[in-house]
């Protein structure tokens, strides 16, 4: 048994709805460190540069499994992810932490 199973309720459509989309947002988010991660890095470091791919293909794969969801159990197939306060926020840490000389 998994933790909590014993007392997991069945669970509503609308949670599963949010979630979805609340998430397609957050791995829209992480694609912009990734995507500069790719234009900016180094051309030299093969592994950051492997490393960077790999993010941005899995949050791309991510999220598009998280829309065909959508699509397939709530009838909403023209769903696009999109920056909201959280990703806003969490961009702007990014770009804060980007910016900064470490040394």
């Amino acid at each position: 048994m998994h933790f909590g199973e014993k007392n997991r309720n069945p669970g509503r459509p609308s949670f599963d709805r949010a979630f979805l989309e609340n998430f397609s947002n957050h791995h829209y988010g992480a694609l912009v460190p990734s995507l500069d991660c790719q234009v900016k890095s180094d051309l030299n470091h093969d592994e950051l540069k492997h490393y960077c791919e790999g993010i941005v293909e899995s949050q791309k794969r991510d999220i598009n499994d998280m829309r065909d969801q959508l699509c397939k159990r709530f009838n909403i197939c023209d769903f696009q992810p999109s920056g909201n306060t959280n990703i806003q926020t969490s961009t702007n840490r990014y770009e804060a932490f980007a910016s900064r000389r470490f040394g």
